[in-house]
This record gives C-alpha cells, structure tokens and sequence, in this order.
C-alpha cells in the first residue's frame, strides 16, 4: 500500500516559508515527504541519502538543516 502526504497549499503563505531560498524550500519539503519518514515526522536518514535524492551536494544540505533548528 502506498504512503500518500498532503500538503497544504498555504504552506506557501508561511512567513518563514516565504523567506527561504529555493534549496530550502526544496529540503524543507524533502523532510515532509520523503519515503523515510512516518505520521509523526520522525525518521532515521543520513545526509548521503538526502545528497542522493535532492541533488544537491552536503554541504549545502548541512547549511540548510543548520538554518532549520
């Protein structure tokens, strides 16, 4: 059975959303909807797999969950 996410669309309407650059944007909505996740937003993953599947290299993934906390 398939994992489905919904997504509101005032998640665009967000300040802080709002203020992101678009790699951000992107990560931020890697975290929500990738595989590795469960309900409660709670996953294990390491930055190699997050590299693999947004493209982008580690460095800018470290810079972006940095921004994040």
């Amino acid at each position: 059975m398939a994992t489905q996410r919904y997504i509101s669309t005032s998640v665009w309407d967000d300040s802080w959303v709002q203020e992101l650059d678009p790699s951000e944007k992107l990560l931020y909505l890697y975290l929500m909807t990738n595989p590795l996740t469960n309900i409660a937003g709670v996953y294990k993953i390491t930055p190699r797999r997050m590299v693999f599947d947004t493209g982008y290299d580690k460095n800018t993934i470290m810079k972006n969950l940095d921004r994040f906390q």
